[in-house]
């Protein structure tokens, strides 16, 4: 997958357009979680629309991902649960020379997700959340390009 890290555009979200799918363990149970990105809005945002399934309940989100007022790019997130949060756009080459996330101020603190390719197929999802002066990671899901 050909990212592209470049300033100030929504062109960067390009190779994520798409569904996507990706399996995993969790407290509850096995879950599967589907990431569709679509451009909306005359290409103005990029709508992020994700479903988790767990064995026995769903979660949903809906994102946005565009310019605020200052022309950063931002992502406000609402989810099934009532909870929304909002956050700005960081590069993490440290991570990898195209890895790209959002750091979000939550009630219990700072959190960041991060996009980064998989070296195969895809691209791996990351939460972390700030932890004295260090993060700690919370979860990561490999996504897959979903095939019909």
């Amino acid at each position: 997958m050909p990212w592209k890290l470049t300033d100030g555009t929504l062109n960067i979200f390009t190779p994520l357009i798409g569904t996507w799918v990706a399996q995993s363990d969790s407290p509850k149970g096995p879950v599967m979680c589907t990431r569709v990105f679509t451009k909306t809005l005359n290409g103005q945002f990029i709508e992020v629309r994700t479903d988790w399934k767990f064995p026995h309940n769903s979660y949903q989100e809906l994102g946005l991902i565009g310019l605020d007022e200052n022309r950063f790019i931002t992502f406000w997130t609402f989810d099934s649960d009532g909870n929304r949060a909002a956050g700005r756009w960081i590069k993490l080459k440290q991570r990898h020379p195209h890895a790209f996330g959002f750091e979000i101020e939550m009630s219990h603190g700072f959190t960041r997700q991060i996009y980064c390719p998989h070296a195969k197929t895809g691209f791996e999802w990351t939460v972390e959340m700030h932890a004295g002066n260090d993060w700690q990671q919370l979860l990561k899901h490999h996504y897959k390009p979903f095939d019909l």
